[in-house]
């Protein structure tokens, strides 16, 4: 003889399993979803910030093929405390401004370069790191040359090891290569930042290069 109910309690226990199973599968995707999507951003962020890297070496590429270096500005303030001043550059407030370099021999516009790719927002700066004192400490103060590998990748929200997609020498005129004269030497800092698909913060990646430049000076 059947007990009253005991189908229905059946019904019951297994509609609850089905939800539960359901539910799992749903954390299941979404994580997988937002993991997804983080590793495209943070892909996206570096290409971005590589872009922003390339643009300066071709603008330092562009400006000792003419047989001209990036310099600071005559009017720089090289002093200790004036080398960790921000500065305002084309409408842009620049950190350390007085390290960057300019085109035609320090006379032209500064190797500052804002411009999107992929909704990323990019931000590099070309500073002259050969600079003539030892400055105050500033946190993230360009270093003099020689204290930074040839290049770093920095971010809040990932790790990333690139490899090196470009020779660090040989800017200017080759042959043999020998450091001669007064030759600048350069660091590139280049920042991407884009907001998060799914949380709407604000992510970023910087790469860094530093070069070195060879050859003969002007």
């Amino acid at each position: 003889m059947r007990r009253p109910g005991f189908s229905l309690a059946l019904v019951m226990l297994v509609l609850l399993a089905g939800i539960a199973l359901v539910g799992a599968a749903f954390t299941v995707g979404t994580n997988l979803f937002s993991t997804t999507q983080g590793g495209i951003q943070q892909e996206q962020l570096y290409n971005a910030a590589q872009a922003g890297i390339t643009r300066g070496e071709a603008w330092i590429l562009a400006q000792t093929s003419a047989g001209k270096f990036p310099r600071y500005q005559a009017s720089a303030d090289l002093s200790p405390a004036g080398m960790g001043a921000n500065k305002d550059l084309g409408g842009r407030t620049v950190p350390f401004g007085n390290l960057v370099a300019h085109g035609d021999n320090g006379t032209g516009a500064p190797g500052v370069f804002a411009f999107s790719q992929e909704g990323c927002e990019v931000f590099c700066v070309v500073y002259q790191t050969n600079y003539p004192v030892t400055p105050n400490y500033v946190p993230g103060i360009p270093p003099k040359l020689g204290a930074i590998a040839a290049l770093s990748a920095q971010s809040g929200d990932v790790s990333l090891q690139p490899s090196n997609p470009t020779s660090a020498g040989g800017m200017g005129s080759t042959g043999s290569a020998a450091q001669v004269g007064d030759l600048p030497a350069y660091f590139l800092r280049s920042t991407a930042t884009r907001k998060s698909f799914l949380h709407g913060e604000n992510l970023s990646v910087t790469l860094e290069e530093a070069l070195e430049g060879r050859g003969t000076a002007p």
